[in-house]
């Protein structure tokens, strides 16, 4: 469908649906992913509306399963160049010893195994490519603490670890890897009270 493919996870709203327009007006055909992707009709729109295009796919990142399927899928829409691990959730807002194992493990399995699992998903094909960018949205509270998030923020200083260790085993293959710190953005979150 396309010479160059990105891949945008949690693309249905914010951060990621913005991500997906920047990268279809760069010429990429964007795989936009979701847990439902019936949720991705606004983005898939917006790409349009744009000049771009934008393929919902489904995926739940917590799921190695999914996350395979939807890399397969997005192969075949053209060669990947770009993975945008975007994908998040905000945790509880609770002091430590108020937060259940259960909470604290559901907010890393999206926030940091989520782009562990995204990542390694596309890696094989990227080395193959000898070339490629992996990107993971982690959080000014991936760089600074902040009272009453620590599942989200172990996760987001855990996604920066992830990132730089994986720029050291990928940049000989000419595949780069970063991180992106936003602060509070417009949306949903913020509109909650919660920090990003």
């Amino acid at each position: 469908m396309g010479d160059r493919v990105a891949v945008v996870t949690g693309a249905n709203r914010g951060i990621g649906r913005a991500i997906a327009a920047g990268l279809a007006a760069r010429g990429f055909t964007v795989a936009v992913t979701a847990r439902d992707p019936a949720s991705l009709a606004a983005t898939v729109a917006d790409v349009a509306d744009r000049g771009g295009t934008a393929v919902p796919l489904a995926c739940d990142v917590d799921d190695e399963a999914s996350v395979a399927e939807m890399a397969a899928a997005a192969a075949e829409l053209g060669v990947v160049h770009t993975v945008v691990a975007n994908a998040g959730v905000a945790g509880p807002t609770a002091p430590l010893h108020e937060i259940g194992l259960e909470e604290w493990r559901a907010c890393l399995a999206t926030d940091l195994d989520g782009v562990f699992l995204t990542f390694r998903a596309f890696v094989p094909g990227l080395i193959a490519a000898g070339a490629g960018s992996l990107i993971a949205i982690s959080s000014m509270t991936g760089k600074r603490p902040l009272a009453g998030r620590t599942p989200y923020a172990a996760a987001k200083m855990g996604v920066i670890g992830l990132v730089r260790t994986l720029a050291l085993e990928l940049g000989p293959h000419g595949i780069r890897v970063n991180s992106v710190c936003p602060g509070a953005t417009a949306g949903p979150r913020s509109r909650r009270g919660r920090p990003s």
